[in-house]
């Protein structure tokens, strides 16, 4: 414990002293391709600087889902050898609620139990940009109506206020502003971003709550973002978005930009002196529950993105490649999991803390330390008569230990992943072919990335073993060995984008054809479409449904009609999944040496998707 205690300490110090002092070297360095003389040269040439720009897209979508819980029955009990499935128990989705006999029971007949829903949502994202000169810059982005199901805030359904004009909904004429905590979870506007930009002589400083991009996007995803220039990353069906706090250096050094940053992960609770009502400054009162991470990009990439364009276009090849590098670290936690470590007298310090004084606040071991290095490359090739060919890789590890996690044990954690995408555009990129591949490590439990008391990766073997080592008390460890691409990585319409919510403990592989008249996914006017075929199988059986490796194969067909003048695309997609023996329900024959399988119920059908997509841009 105490050596734990001293790499921590000494880690987290030099790793700051070396953060500072790499931040002091590029700002006294003088290189940087944002010279102040430069900006001016240019302001004599450039159109009058706008004040406030304003972009975003409004996004209406509707979608039918069958069968998507592939006909494991909702009602079903299960008992096998060391296993037993509960009796409301569903996955890997839910039925409709009609289905579910606890409250229903008269709304079924047998096993005839309705098998879809459908609906719709809507999201308005703006992005708005405040230039108070070419120099100074503040940056926006919020949400309004974020993914509101339509139909979900109707009058006289308003939580935990009655409504005495309409005593049922049924009988509503009007729909209401969601606001949370009285008929919604989230308010009708949201605040994702806001934060600041200023070009020094020596580069760029940004400070304040951003996105966070990089690469392919497995491991640091923006989402949804219309402001970039690459058309491949406006992804307008995203539902997510890492956003960071973070203080970040932008320059270039011998024609690589380098870019060190920290973000603040979690500060805990904050503090207001109770005198002023919570109305003054707030505070962190500790520092050493705080998570923070110290992180360091590397990359040779041309920049403006219609600079590459231009190279490309006059047949030159383009190499991009960069390095990402990022050390997580918290010491102490203020978190406390009531069903594990926290005392009945600390649950009122531990909920609802936020604003408390700090001599009520619990503060516990934490010991964590994350090392997390993630390489990405990119090949475009146009040196090839009427062909253009683009090679991309993406690949990330994450190595390091918790010294105390919620279930009181040590936590030795080893993730890694990786995608890579093959695309080559023929006929004036009327036609477009593609293969891609992904794999991510697995464990042996179901879909528990942090699920500390359900881990048995550390658990002792049938011979009595701990399976991950112990600690120096004898204590077994946990292990924690699945990687989790990030949710806006799409790589399908059901399988992985619905039924897991994200890919891990697999991998896949993706063959797509794309035909366009113009080009209609990339901002242009045009029609097209895009046939593709995902075949995913598990890396551990043992973390599966059916104890079985093969998951399943999955046809997916999406047309798109798009109006550049008028700015609005709109997308019809239909998804079908062939479940394999790995999404059937199984239980094992020997549970403690997980051998054996015992097939409990057999896969009864497909899953389909349809969806529709309206977007409008400006």
């Amino acid at each position: 414990m105490r050596r734990w205690n001293d790499i921590v300490r000494v880690t987290k110090e030099r790793w700051f002293r070396v953060g500072m002092g790499l931040c002091v070297c590029l700002l006294m360095s003088g290189w940087g391709g944002w010279g102040a003389s430069n900006a001016m040269a240019q302001a004599s040439s450039a159109p009058p600087l706008k004040f406030f720009e304003l972009r975003g897209l409004f996004r209406f979508r509707g979608d039918i889902n069958h069968n998507m819980a592939l006909g494991v029955g909702p009602r079903q009990e299960v008992n096998g050898a060391g296993y037993r499935r509960p009796k409301y128990f569903n996955f890997p989705y839910p039925y409709p609620v009609s289905s579910y006999p606890l409250f229903n029971s008269s709304l079924i007949n047998g096993d005839n139990y309705e098998r879809t829903m459908a609906s719709a949502n809507m999201r308005l994202r703006l992005h708005a940009n405040f230039n108070i000169s070419e120099n100074a810059k503040i940056f926006t982005t919020f949400d309004v109506l974020d993914n509101l199901v339509l139909g979900s805030t109707p009058r006289g359904n308003t939580g935990i206020l009655q409504d005495p004009f309409t005593p049922l909904v049924g009988l509503s004429t009007t729909q209401l502003p969601p606001s949370n905590g009285v008929n919604a979870f989230m308010d009708s506007v949201r605040v994702r971003h806001l934060w600041a930009q200023v070009t020094t002589p020596f580069g760029l400083l940004r400070v304040g709550r951003m996105p966070s991009h990089w690469g392919l996007g497995i491991l640091a995803n923006k989402g949804m973002d219309m402001t970039s220039e690459n058309p491949r990353q406006v992804n307008t069906d995203s539902d997510y978005g890492d956003t960071v706090d973070r203080v970040m250096f932008i320059t270039r050094v011998l024609g690589h930009i380098i870019i060190p940053f920290v973000d603040i992960v979690s500060s805990g609770p904050t503090y207001t002196a109770q005198n002023e009502l919570a109305l003054s400054q707030a505070f962190d009162p500790s520092i050493r529950d705080d998570g923070r991470q110290f992180g360091l990009a590397i990359a040779k990439v041309i920049r403006p993105y219609t600079k590459m364009m231009d190279q490309l276009d006059d047949g030159r090849n383009v190499f991009n490649y960069g390095l990402y590098f990022i050390v997580r670290q918290q010491e102490l936690t203020s978190e406390c999991d009531p069903n594990s470590t926290c005392k009945s007298e600390e649950l009122g310090t531990a909920i609802n803390n936020f604003g408390r004084d700090p001599s009520f606040i619990n503060l516990e071991k934490r010991g964590a330390l994350l090392f997390i290095p993630d390489v990405w490359l990119q090949v475009l090739i146009s040196s090839i008569p009427d062909v253009q060919l683009r090679i991309e890789l993406e690949a990330v590890a994450i190595a390091g230990s918790i010294d105390r996690a919620p279930n009181q044990k040590g936590m030795d954690i080893f993730q890694w992943g990786g995608a890579l995408e093959f695309e080559a555009r023929l006929l004036n990129s009327q036609l477009w072919l593609g293969l891609n591949f992904g794999i991510a490590s697995g464990d042996r439990d179901f879909f528990s990335r942090w699920g500390f008391n359900a881990d048995t990766d550390g658990s002792k073997n049938s011979s009595g073993n701990c399976r991950a080592g112990t600690d120096a008390d004898g204590t077994c460890r946990g292990a924690i060995n699945n990687f989790t691409f990030d949710p806006d990585y799409q790589i399908d319409m059901i399988l992985w984008r619905e039924m897991y919510g994200t890919f891990t403990n697999a991998w896949y592989t993706k063959a797509h054809i794309t035909y366009n008249i113009g080009n209609p996914w990339e901002k242009e006017d045009g029609l097209g479409f895009r046939l593709a075929a995902i075949y995913s199988q598990a890396l551990d059986e043992a973390a599966t449904l059916g104890k079985a490796l093969p998951l399943g194969l999955e046809f997916n067909l999406s047309f798109r009609f798009a109006n550049a003048a008028d700015n609005y695309f709109l997308d019809f997609s239909y998804g079908i999944l062939i479940p394999l023996p790995g999404l059937a329900y199984a239980a094992y024959t020997d549970s403690e040496a997980r051998t054996g399988r015992t097939e409990l119920q057999a896969l009864q059908g497909t899953a389909h998707r349809f969806w529709v997509r309206l977007g409008l841009r400006f």
